[in-house]
Formats: structure tokens, sequence, C-alpha cells
């Protein structure tokens, strides 16, 4: 007989961090307090569009973020990506990287302080420019005219508990000041799951989506890839890694088009690979009997620069679909950013806001 023990991210039963989960929970409610009064938060001068989460872990926030900068540079507006670039290193971190590859056109600006460095960037914040923070929802120094909450269908979080205990990195109850929700990595629109967001959030989902992978880039030594359909991937056997915060949804994925995976390499979240790393994970997929490694877009913009090229590396190129709410959503994005000619903001709450 065996029994299911709840473990927190940080690995151990979770029942040891339910004290530190009470004091993080008490810290957290003392900072969104003063957040709420209106401290310590500032307005830029162009409008402010979060992305963002209740979890720990991947929800799609990347996708998201270039599926709202492509919305808005359809719309004639002018985007900026900014992320605070978790363990970045001269201002280049894993996030910052694929938004940069996917959104050549578009300035991407990294910074714990994100007003501080967005104003110190040289970036146009004149109209129509419209700033998108990735990972903007705990981000509250920084006023923002919408606040959109994903939230992942596979691993939604609603009954979980707070670090380092479970998975919320503030309670459920926060969810009723994000201004939108969308669903991620949605099979369909589940009406379940649709009831437990509306108790939770005050409202339903605005809008339904999936991720799903278009197309294959295959590397091989210093060449560019190689562009391959996902039918590659039928009956290979592969060896995968992924350094994201919800690692089984990409082994799932592999999985579902058709792979064997022989051996999955531990990786951590934001992991950072040197020539000797990279020489260790290319003699554990042979050792394992594989033949490619197939990894993350995050993780290969880090890897690839050291991957020696002996054995294919595969790329899955992830897309972002909606199933529900596209048009809904963009009409809430769209009028949320809408400025008079002299920049005047009207607060979304009705109070003022800081200017400073």
């Amino acid at each position: 007989m065996t029994s299911s023990i709840a473990r927190g991210p940080v690995g151990g039963p979770s029942i040891l961090w339910a004290l530190p989960s009470w004091i993080y929970g008490a810290a957290v409610a003392v900072r969104n307090r003063r957040f709420d009064a209106g401290r310590g938060v500032a307005r830029l001068p162009c409008p402010v569009v979060s992305i963002g989460n209740l979890t720990l872990g991947g929800t799609g926030k990347t996708p998201m973020v270039a599926e709202v900068a492509r919305m808005l540079d359809a719309a004639e507006r002018r985007p900026i990506v900014a992320l605070r670039g978790y363990k970045s290193r001269d201002g280049r971190s894993d996030e910052a990287e694929l938004h940069r590859q996917a959104l050549p056109a578009i300035p991407v600006i990294v910074g714990a302080d994100r007003r501080r460095a967005i104003l110190e960037s040289g970036v146009d914040l004149a109209p129509p420019s419209v700033v998108i923070l990735d990972d903007g929802f705990q981000h509250r120094r920084l006023a923002r005219d919408l606040d959109v909450v994903l939230v992942d269908a596979t691993r939604p979080g609603l009954d979980d508990r707070l670090v380092p205990a479970g998975w919320l990195r503030e309670p459920v109850g926060g969810l009723r000041r994000a201004d939108v929700v969308i669903v991620t990595r949605a099979p369909g629109v589940d009406p379940r799951l649709a009831s437990r967001i509306e108790r939770a959030h005050g409202r339903p989902p605005v809008a339904w989506t999936s991720h799903a992978w278009s197309l294959l880039e295959i590397h091989r030594g210093t060449a560019g890839p190689e562009l391959a359909s996902m039918d590659w991937l039928r009956g290979r056997r592969v060896a995968t890694l992924s350094g994201t915060g919800h690692p089984d949804s990409f082994r799932a994925m592999v999985r579902e088009h058709g792979a064997e995976e022989l051996a999955n390499l531990p990786a951590a979240d934001h992991q950072h690979y040197d020539l000797a790393a990279a020489a260790r994970l290319e003699r554990a997929v042979e050792t394992a009997g594989a033949s490619c490694l197939v990894t993350t877009a995050k993780d290969w913009v880090k890897l690839g620069r050291v991957w020696s090229g002996r054995l294919p590396a595969v790329v899955p190129s992830l897309s972002l679909r909606w199933i529900e709410g596209r048009e809904a959503f963009l009409e809430r994005l769209l009028q949320s950013i809408r400025r008079d000619q002299s920049n005047e903001v009207v607060p979304r709450t009705g109070r003022p806001a800081q200017t400073s």
C-alpha cells in the first residue's frame, strides 16, 4: 500500500513548510495592503499592461506576452516588453532572449526595478507606446492599466497553499484585483474550471487558449537549424530536458507527438549551462540510447551556445492558439490603454494615481 504525501515546490512534505508558509502569507498580506492603499505605486507616462499569474512555475506568460505585443503592434501601438530577468547576466535572461528572437523589432527591457529600467533605457514612451510587463502581477510598484492573470488548466492552483508549502505566490483572493483572467494550456472550455475561477475572481474567464507545437528546429553543429514538421518525432527514441516551471507539460507534449522518452535530464528553472554541463548532458543522452535531445526554446537560448552538435538537439516552436474569447480580450486590451491627447490618466480604481 502506498501513501500520497503532498509536497511543496521546494521539496519535502508540505506539512513541514506550514509555518514558513504562514509567515510568508502574513508578509504578503501586509505588502498588498500597502499597495492597495496606493503607497509606493508610481505611474509611467504611457499605458502599462501586466501579464502575470498566481502560482510558481510556467503558465505560458512568454507566448502570451508575445501575442499581446503583436496585437498592439497590429493596432498601431508601439509595444515595449519589460521584465525582471530572473537570474539575468548583463541584462540577458532566457525570457528576454526569447522575446528578442520572437519580437525582433520590439524593445525588451530587463531590470528588477522595472520603472527605473524603463525610464533609463532611452526608449520613447510617448504615445502610442504601451509597456507590457512580463510576470507583473506581483510587481505592484508600477501602476498598470490592465492586469491580466493566466490560469494554467493543467495546474490551476486554486485550491493550493502558499509557498513554500504549495505553489501559490499569494492567496487566491488576490485574483479579485485582476481585470482579466485567461485560461492557458486548455484542451477546450471547461465549465467546472470556469465556475471555480468565477468564484475566486468574481467573473468567469474572458478567454481560453491552448499551446501547440507548430514545427521543429533541428540543430546539428554550427549550421543553422533544419526545420521539420511535428511528424519527425514520431517513433524517435529521445531524451528530454526542460528547465521550466512546468516541465511535465513539456514532456507530455513530446510523448503526445509519438516520441519514446528514454530519459528525462534534470534541469532547474532558469538553469545556466556551460561547456562542462553541456558535455555531461550529451553523454547522458548517449548513455540512455537516445538519438537526440528534445529541449525547450527557453533552455536552448543558453544551451545552444555551448552544445557541441555531436548529437542533434530538437527545439519545438511553441505557438498560442485561441479557443474562445480572442475578440473579447482584444476589446478589453484596447479599451484599457486609451488616453486622451493630454496623456491624462484616469485610474481604474477611481483613486488618484501617483505620478512620481
